[in-house]
C-alpha cells in the first residue's frame, strides 16, 4: 500500500481543524443572541480575549453614532433640501426599487461632515450603531460586483422612520438650548452630544442639531470652535424645557468634591448652565446695544481729548514770541507739511512723522487684511506695524518713513474708500459705508502713543527710518567716489 511521504513523516498541519466558515446574522438576531447571554451569563463564555490591545467587551466609540444620529435626523433634512433629496431618493449602491429608498453610503455621510472615513473604520461605525441605536439606524452591506467597473461595496445606513416633523424656523428655536460652562472633556460635537443626553436621562436620539456660535477670535474660514458654549437643537421641546429647568442660568460651579466621573457629575462640578434661545437672543440684543454705546462714547472722548491737547499746543506756541521772531517772514505765511518735524538722528527718542490715525476700518477686520490695503498706497512697502485691536472701528499705522506717511495720507484722501466686509483688502470707492480716513499724528500725541512702545521697538524703528531716507538721498543725488587703497 503506498502511503504518501507527508503521512508517513506525521505533518504537523494533519491536526489542524478545518477554518470555520461563518455566515452574515441580521441585526434583529444578533441583538436576541445578545439579550440571550445577557440572561443566561453563566453560559456566555469568557470575554478575556483582546483584539490590537483593545478587549471585546470594550463599549464602542460613541462619536460614530453621534455623527450619523445628527446627519440623519429631521433638523439636518430641514436645514439641507438637497441632502434631504438624495437620502429620500436613495443613492445608495445597492438601490433596486422603492421599497430601498432611503439607504446612503456610510462614507458620504462621514464626507458630508468633513471627517473621511477609513476603509478599517467603518466596522468601528457598525458596531457603535447596533450598540446606541439599533431601533433607529438600519445598516446594510452591498457586495460589489465583480463583473460591473461602476459597482462599489460597502455599508449603507438609512432610518427605520421616514422624517415626519414638520417644523418651522419658530419650533425649532423653541427646542434649542443655549448650554455654557461645559466641561473641558466634552467641548466638540460628539462630547456635547454625550454630556447633553446623559443630562436628560439617556438617549442618544433626543438630539437633533448641535452648533457653536463664532467668535471673533476664530480663523475666517475655519470650522467654529467649542468656548466652553453651544446652541443645542432637541426634537421634544418637553426636554428643552426639561434641561433649563435642570441647569438654571443663576447657578453656580459645585464647591463639593464629586467622586464621579460620569458626564452629569462633571457637569454639576463645573456650573454647566442652560438657556433658552428665545433669552439668549434678547441678551445678545442687549450686548451689541451697549458695545455701540461704548464704542461711541470712547470715540466722543478720543475726540474730546484730541481737541484739548490741539488747543493747548497751539496756545503753547503762541504765548512764545521767541520762535515767531526767529522764524523768517517767508515761513509764517507757509503752512508746514503735515510730515515734517525735528531733525531725525540716531539720538531721536522715535522716528518723527512715521506714526497714522486711521479710522473707519471694518470692526471684523485683522491685521494682515489692514496691511494688504494700506499697503497699496505705498507700493506695498512702508508699512512697519499695523497697531489694530480686535472690535475696534480705529488703528495706528506705524510707517517706516515721513514720506510713506505722506503719501498713504494723500491716497486715501483722495480715493475715499471703505470697507465692505473685514475681509476687504482692496476696498471700494464711493461706497455708502463708512469711509477710511487717515490722519498724520504729530506733536504731543505722537510723544504719547511712542511712550507706551518699548524702547528696544523705537530704536530699531528710528535706525530703520534714517536708513530708509538716507538710501532714498544716495538713489537721488551722484554717489560719493570711494577712494583707492595704496
Amino acid at each position: 500500500m503506498f502511503l504518501p511521504r507527508a503521512l508517513t513523516k506525521g505533518n504537523k498541519n494533519q491536526l489542524k481543524a478545518p477554518p470555520r466558515v461563518t455566515h452574515a446574522i441580521p441585526s434583529s438576531l444578533s441583538r436576541v443572541a445578545t439579550t440571550e447571554k445577557e440572561e443566561n451569563p453563566e453560559e456566555a463564555p469568557p470575554s478575556h480575549a483582546t483584539t490590537k490591545g483593545k478587549p471585546k467587551d470594550a463599549a464602542p466609540n460613541e462619536r460614530y453614532a453621534s455623527a450619523i444620529l445628527l446627519a440623519l435626523s429631521d433638523y439636518a433634512f430641514w436645514d439641507d433640501e438637497e441632502w434631504a433629496g438624495d437620502v429620500k431618493n436613495g443613492q445608495g449602491g445597492g438601490y433596486r426599487d422603492i421599497e430601498e429608498a432611503g439607504y446612503v453610503p456610510l462614507s458620504r455621510v462621514f464626507e458630508r461632515n468633513g471627517t473621511p472615513l477609513g476603509a478599517k473604520e467603518e466596522i468601528d461605525v457598525i458596531r457603535a450603531l447596533r450598540h446606541y441605536c439599533p431601533d433607529d439606524i438600519e445598516v446594510r452591506m452591498i457586495v460589489a460586483d465583480p463583473s460591473s467597473s461602476s459597482g462599489t461595496g460597502g455599508y449603507e445606513v438609512r432610518r427605520r422612520e421616514a422624517p415626519t416633523r414638520r417644523y418651522s424656523p419658530d419650533d425649532w428655536d423653541a427646542r434649542t438650548v443655549y448650554l455654557e460652562n461645559i466641561p473641558p472633556q466634552y467641548r466638540t460635537i460628539p462630547g456635547v452630544h454625550r454630556l447633553t443626553a446623559a443630562c436628560l436621562g439617556g438617549g442618544l436620539t433626543r438630539l437633533a442639531h448641535i452648533t457653536f456660535p463664532t467668535s471673533p477670535t476664530d480663523r475666517p474660514r475655519g470650522p467654529p470652535r467649542c468656548r466652553g458654549y453651544a446652541l443645542v437643537t432637541l426634537l421634544d421641546e418637553a426636554d428643552a424645557a426639561k434641561l433649563v429647568e435642570a441647569y438654571p442660568w443663576r447657578s453656580r460651579p459645585s464647591t463639593t468634591e464629586s467622586e464621579g466621573t460620569d458626564p452629569r457629575s462633571e457637569a454639576a462640578r463645573f456650573g454647566l448652565r442652560a438657556l433658552s434661545k428665545a433669552r439668549w437672543d434678547e441678551l445678545q440684543a442687549e450686548y451689541q446695544e451697549r458695545k455701540a454705546r461704548v464704542m461711541a462714547e470712547i470715540a466722543a472722548y478720543e475726540d474730546t481729548q484730541l481737541a484739548g491737547i490741539v488747543h493747548k499746543t497751539d496756545t503753547h506756541e503762541h504765548s512764545s514770541p521767541a520762535p515767531r521772531e526767529a522764524a523768517p517772514p517767508e515761513l509764517t505765511t507757509t503752512t508746514p507739511a503735515p510730515s515734517s518735524g525735528p531733525t531725525l538722528d540716531a539720538s531721536a527718542p522715535y522716528p518723527y512723522g512715521c506714526l497714522v490715525f486711521v479710522r473707519g476700518v471694518h470692526i471684523e477686520t485683522n491685521k494682515t487684511t489692514l496691511k494688504t490695503l494700506f499697503g497699496r498706497a505705498v507700493d506695498g512697502e512702508g508699512i512697519d506695524y499695523v497697531d489694530y485691536a480686535k472690535g475696534m472701528d480705529s488703528c495706528h499705522l506705524r510707517l517706516a518713513t515721513p514720506a510713506h506717511a505722506q503719501r498713504l495720507h494723500e491716497y486715501f484722501t483722495s480715493k475715499k474708500l471703505s470697507q465692505a466686509s473685514g475681509l476687504d483688502d482692496e476696498g471700494k470707492e464711493g461706497s455708502s459705508g463708512n469711509v477710511v480716513t487717515t490722519e498724520i499724528v504729530l506733536g504731543r500725541r505722537e510723544e504719547l502713543y511712542w511712550e507706551r512702545v518699548p524702547a528696544k521697538v523705537r530704536a530699531h524703528a528710528v535706525a530703520k527710518a534714517i536708513g530708509s531716507a538716507s538710501s532714498a538721498d544716495t538713489e537721488d543725488g551722484p554717489r560719493p567716489k570711494k577712494r583707492r587703497k595704496r
